[in-house]
């Protein structure tokens, strides 16, 4: 088993708004029904990515269901509507890999850390990505299956699964009233 650090550039959604904001340093977790992202940068920049919110929307056919600024922080929660075709993380998934949260997008590059159990994979996944665009391997190192306990502490899908739509509307208005605080 092996965990690979990889480097992508591609025109998938993700690339081309880090690409179109390459100042601008985001972060992305999903878990298969919500993508949440956080961006940083400065104000003129955060004010840029939020006036372009519509076109994600647009792009990958989702809505928006929460956003929040605060200083040089911009917060975002979309529905899922990840695919092959749209999404380096499914794309990771349906190739039997297991994608290591977050997902980092600085400068149109996406660093994105999978944990693949057979070479065979890892080869399949290289070779899907580099049909969409760039794709390097920073690193590549050995794991042992008992240290995927510590990767996956909480996943998103625990938290947001079960919930109601009104459940959601309250958790969105206490994080609009800074009663959480993300890491």
């Amino acid at each position: 088993m092996d965990e690979v650090d990889l480097i992508l550039a591609n025109d998938l959604p993700f690339g081309k708004l880090s690409r179109l904001f390459p100042d601008v340093t985001f972060f992305r977790w999903c878990n298969s029904a919500m993508d949440y992202l956080e961006f940083y940068g400065e104000e003129s920049d955060l004010q840029e990515v939020s006036a372009y919110f519509p076109n994600i929307e647009a792009e990958l056919n989702t809505k928006i269901i929460y956003s929040s600024k605060k200083e040089r922080r911009l917060s975002a929660m979309l529905v899922c509507r990840c695919s092959r075709t749209n999404s380096t993380i499914r794309i990771a998934e349906l190739d039997n890999c297991i994608w290591k949260a977050p997902v980092k997008y600085k400068g149109g590059k996406e660093s994105l850390t999978v944990v693949t159990l057979l070479d065979e994979y890892l080869k399949k996944l290289f070779s899907d990505l580099n049909n969409i665009g760039s794709v390097d391997i920073l690193r590549k190192v050995t794991v042992y299956p008992e240290s995927l306990r510590d990767m996956y502490t909480i996943s998103l899908q625990s938290i947001f699964s079960g919930m109601t739509a009104r459940q959601l509307e309250i958790m969105k208005s206490a994080l609009q009233h800074g009663y959480f605080s993300i890491p």
